[in-house]
């Protein structure tokens, strides 16, 4: 299940390498959502995050959730104009610790 889970991952980063900008972010959508899915069924190491945050923008057609190792909101899909729109959802720990 989790070899599944990481060829997806591996999968879903193939249509980031479209250059058009707009394409990109659809495309890191389903990204996200497989590493998410992924750091779900196996938490990283302390080695990778102290700590991960789940972010959600809700001006993002959902999904619009993304990863972060810091609580600094950082919005992918709005770089430019909205990098601070979002808010967190969840914390994940690293592995072997409960949150």
């Amino acid at each position: 299940n989790l070899d599944r889970i990481a060829s997806n991952v591996s999968r879903t980063c193939e249509a980031m390498r479209i250059r058009n900008i707009d394409r990109q972010r659809d495309a890191f959508k389903h990204v996200s959502q497989a590493v998410i899915a992924l750091v779900d069924a196996s938490p990283p190491s302390e080695g990778v995050a102290k700590i991960l945050y789940l972010m959600y923008c809700p001006m993002t057609p959902a999904p619009g959730d993304w990863l972060q190792d810091n609580d600094d909101m950082a919005n992918p899909y709005y770089a430019d104009d909205m990098k601070a729109c979002g808010e967190t959802v969840r914390t994940i720990p690293p592995q072997g610790e409960t949150p």
